[in-house]
């Protein structure tokens, strides 16, 4: 058993014996390498699937944010589409009772006849009232209408956000 460990011993010792090994790379270096690679297109590849998940992240950040401006929005459109119908109450009945007014006091021929048959100094008076009249029925008149158009409006953009809302929120489920 001693003669082999030195002639094993030997063998190692002998010049040009296992030098071609310490020379050339060998499959230890050539497979470090490629792990380097694999190493190198794995950071890559979490780095992009990094950056895709912080943008998908910034989106439904984005859609969270955009969903609650639209629930503020409909709120508001909400409140404002009630303010607006009572007014349009409020102005409605306002217009019955400048009906009512110039029916019972002082209708169209009425009015003629008082204008035509009086004084002169009444007469001014008259035509002055009758303006008035009109111009309150004008005015009204004019603020129903507007109320109605804002109304429309409202609601035509509380329908547009809603379905909006719907949409958004699909997609963030």
């Amino acid at each position: 058993p001693t003669a082999r460990r030195r002639q094993h011993a030997g063998a190692h010792s002998q010049p040009g014996r296992g030098d071609h090994l310490k020379r050339q790379p060998g499959p230890d270096a050539a497979g470090e390498h490629r792990r380097g690679e694999h190493r190198d297109r794995a950071r890559g590849e979490v780095d992009e699937i990094m950056a895709e998940a912080q943008a998908l992240g910034d989106e439904v950040q984005d859609a969270w944010a955009h969903q609650f401006a639209l629930d503020r929005e409909i709120t508001d459109l909400t409140a404002s589409i009630e303010l607006a119908r009572v007014k349009i109450v409020e102005t409605e009945k306002k217009l019955e009772e400048v009906a009512v007014e110039m029916y019972m006091g002082s209708s169209t021929a009425a009015s003629m006849q008082v204008l035509f048959s009086a004084s002169d100094e009444s007469y001014g008076a008259g035509v002055e009232y009758l303006r008035n009249v009109t111009g309150n029925d004008a005015d009204v008149i004019n603020q129903l209408r507007s109320f109605r158009e804002e109304l429309d409006r409202q609601t035509g953009r509380l329908e547009e956000a809603s379905a909006e809302q719907e949409v958004l929120t699909a997609e963030l489920e």
